[in-house]
């Protein structure tokens, strides 16, 4: 069983009320305990001083006459003792060890050598089965010997009402100090993170489609935050700095790489076109031409795939019609669906602009109609359909051929991943990858809809209209 709660989900306004509040709980604590002690003080004090005004109103009357003690109980030396609690008051007066008034059965003080006529001694002690709080006071006569003891007591029940509620009292003054404290820390709290809001706001406020290095402004944020911003910005720079040596690969991996790919291909079509060669030389040459092709795609899809993911500001600062770039797309590779037996239509209800420059767009179209050319079967159709009339404007190709299972739709858009049974077509597994990224970028997105009961298998890249 978890004892410790789990506090690292928990806001900073949370962790701030939690911990202020302890430290007041706490604090309440530690007051009250002295406090109780204070209080406890505070009413014995109160109430011993009554006694002892008690005491000293009959020591007052006490008289020596022809040798012999005289003293009368005045009636305000108990009236002063009277409570609402009705404590019970018990009295002895002691002429050395004799006896003189009161109560006989009350205990007397065994040692009075060290009171002077002028001090009281105060104790706890228990008569009748209760217990008491006893004042002696002792008063010395010089026509006698021995000391006159004069000994008041009272019972505890006042003393423990008046520190009840004392203690009652503290203890709701410190809940609600506590209470209210909290209540006024909060939006003081709430103000304190006011800049970091502020350092959150300017984050939340960059367009989440578009790669922005842009540093964050330090102006106007405390101490502390001062430092996290600084190495914020020192992490957007280095973040730049490597985007910027991948575009600068990228444009340099397409120039070299592209010149010796071409070079390659005019020599194998020198080759091929050689016909002195064995039947065992040119099945070699059409192999490397085959190899050859696929490289060459190869880059030219990973070099796509480059510019959708890295050049999103560019991507974004354009805009294309629809219905023209897909149908250009289309009259291209017609012929090569025609090759391979297939019908490509292309249909358009309307059309919508697009947030990407028609190049990006291009070959957005062109790897979703070359995956559909190179898995239909032979004798099938390719349908290419804009629709720009609905509330959710998009472009959709449908074929007639396999599709794809339910249980692969989730792995297809992944980089370089296909199917098993397509292991044998020529292909890199880049084509839903590049789709995806590029619609992504211009705020779109690519999903799959398997074929049922005899539809046609549909991929739909849908956008957001533009104003």
């Amino acid at each position: 069983m978890r004892l410790i709660p789990d506090t690292t989900s928990w806001s900073l306004t949370r962790r701030q009320l939690v911990v202020t509040g302890a430290a007041l709980s706490l604090l309440a604590v530690i007051l009250g305990v002295g406090g109780s002690w204070f209080i406890a003080r505070v009413a014995e004090r109160m109430s011993d001083r009554m006694l002892a005004a008690s005491v000293r109103s009959i020591i007052d009357t006490i008289a020596v006459e022809h040798n012999e003690v005289t003293l009368e109980m005045p009636p305000a030396a108990f009236g002063m003792l009277e409570d609402s609690s009705r404590d019970n008051v018990y009295y002895s007066v002691y002429q050395g060890r004799r006896f003189l008034t009161g109560y006989a059965n009350f205990p007397a003080e065994t040692d009075v050598a060290g009171i002077g006529d002028d001090d009281f001694r105060f104790r706890y002690d228990r008569f009748l089965d209760q217990p008491v709080r006893v004042v002696t006071a002792v008063r010395h006569f010089p026509q006698v010997h021995d000391p006159i003891v004069v000994q008041v007591a009272e019972t505890l029940d006042e003393r423990g009402v008046l520190t009840r509620t004392m203690l009652i009292g503290l203890g709701l003054l410190e809940a609600s100090l506590v209470g209210f404290a909290i209540f006024l820390i909060w939006p003081a709290i709430r103000w304190g993170l006011r800049p970091v809001t502020r350092v959150q706001g300017q984050i939340a406020a960059r367009d989440p489609d578009k790669i922005d290095f842009t540093p964050l402004r330090a102006t106007g944020v405390t101490p502390e935050l001062s430092g996290l911003i600084a190495a914020f910005n020192q992490l957007l720079t280095q973040l730049g700095a490597a985007t910027e040596r991948s575009r600068r690969f990228t444009a340099d991996a397409s120039h070299q790489m592209r010149t010796p790919l071409a070079v390659l291909r005019a020599h194998i079509e020198l080759l091929q076109k050689d016909r002195d060669q064995s039947a065992r030389q040119q099945a070699t040459i059409a192999d490397i031409g085959e190899a050859t092709d696929r490289l060459q795609r190869l880059l030219t899809q990973l070099l796509a795939l480059a510019r959708a993911e890295q050049e999103a500001e560019e991507a974004t600062a354009q805009s294309c019609d629809a219905a023209r770039v897909v149908q250009e797309v289309c009259m291209r590779l017609a012929p090569q669906a025609a090759d391979a037996g297939l019908e490509l239509h292309f249909e358009a209800n309307g059309t919508f602009d697009v947030r990407l420059p028609s190049m990006l767009l291009e070959e957005l179209v062109a790897n979703l109609v070359d995956n559909a050319i190179r898995y239909a079967s032979s004798g099938t159709y390719i349908m290419v359909r804009v629709d720009g009339a609905g509330s959710e404007p998009a472009i959709e190709v449908m074929d007639d051929g396999p599709g794809i299972p339910d249980e692969f739709l989730a792995m297809v858009s992944e980089r370089f991943y296909r199917l098993p049974r397509d292991q044998k077509i020529a292909g890199s597994g880049l084509g839903l990858s590049i789709a995806a990224a590029i619609s992504e970028r211009a705020g779109g997105r690519l999903s799959l809809m398997s074929r049922k009961d005899g539809s046609p298998f549909v991929i739909r890249v849908s956008f957001n209209r533009q104003l």
